[in-house]
């Protein structure tokens, strides 16, 4: 059974993803962000409580096998979600305030990117030499 915090971080994920966001953002006392070229647009919910952000801060670290950070109040790390890509979160509370930021990592498009599809036959250039020029080298 998925956490309510697992739940919110794959919505908001799924719409990044959708949107090509460079940046989401989860904060306490607000609604979570995902920041597109136009600037932040708010995901449609609840504002986040404080324990919400800590509890999606968990998650993040549960997919990164990174525990040992959960008592911090400031760290960065990188984490996988299997279907919705690899991210670098950052997270930092400040008084009664939590914040956690997702940044899609510029190596996971680059991945996508070295999988192009071949030219087709015909937009090859041939590299054989024609006959005539053949020819022409042999009688000088």
């Amino acid at each position: 059974m998925k956490t309510h915090a697992r739940a919110v971080l794959e919505l908001v994920l799924k719409q990044a993803q959708r949107s090509r966001a460079s940046e989401v953002r989860f904060s306490s006392g607000m609604y979570p962000a995902v920041v597109v070229q136009g600037g932040p647009r708010f995901v449609e919910g609840a504002e986040l409580k404080l324990e919400t952000v800590r509890n999606i801060h968990h998650e993040c670290l549960l997919l990164a096998d990174r525990s040992e950070l959960i008592s911090r109040t400031n760290a960065s790390y990188p984490f996988v979600s299997p279907k919705l890509g690899r991210y670098l979160c950052k997270y930092r509370v400040r008084g009664n305030t939590a914040s956690l930021t997702l940044l899609p990592e510029p190596d996971a498009t680059e991945e996508v990117a070295v999988a192009r599809p071949g030219k087709s036959p015909r937009l090859r250039a041939e590299t054989r030499p024609n006959e005539s020029d053949t020819e022409k080298k042999g009688t000088n």
